[in-house]
């Protein structure tokens, strides 16, 4: 009789707490991209289908190459990708060398400092400008002097 209603009460608490657990089966209108390798044939199908497998922005959708373009040959489609992708990083190293560097060294001889002074702090300058545009931003338009926001932003983001 114990082992009975102690069954019992242990199926009623494990059937509430299964209730407040979320689902594990997306429902229809919660597809999502990354859903696509859990399909064997109908991935391109599914990627095209899939809103969130569009791109937002850019020109190449690097999720549709490899499995509408050549669906059979996926390995082939990804090492043209990662050439692709040296390909950028080399473009932008050539970049920078042929335009960063000559304005850099201009701008360290004018200022007489070091050009590795000069580059670590134009580093510096570039990597923390989005932070300080912000929070000018956040400040200028905050309503009756409340800032408060953007300070502990600049002081507490990492």
């Amino acid at each position: 009789m114990d082992a009975q209603l102690l069954n019992a009460t242990l199926r009623h608490t494990l059937a509430g707490v299964s209730a407040l657990l979320p689902t594990t089966q997306p429902d229809a209108g919660e597809v999502e991209c990354r859903d696509y390798h859990k399909l064997n044939s109908s991935q391109c199908e599914f990627i095209r289908n899939t809103s969130s497998c569009g791109i937002d922005e850019g020109f190449i959708n690097y999720l549709e190459f490899p499995y509408c373009s050549l669906p059979h040959l996926v390995p082939l489609a990804l090492i043209i990708l990662f050439l692709w992708l040296l390909v950028l990083f080399v473009l932008l190293g050539v970049t920078a060398d042929d335009y960063f560097c000559p304005a850099l060294k201009v701008i360290a001889n004018t200022l007489k400092l070091s050009q590795n002074i000069a580059g670590v702090t134009f580093l510096a300058f570039g990597n923390g400008a989005p932070d300080i545009f912000s929070a000018v931003a956040a400040i200028t338009n905050s309503k009756e002097g409340d800032a408060g926001l953007a300070i502990g932003a600049l002081f507490g983001a990492g």
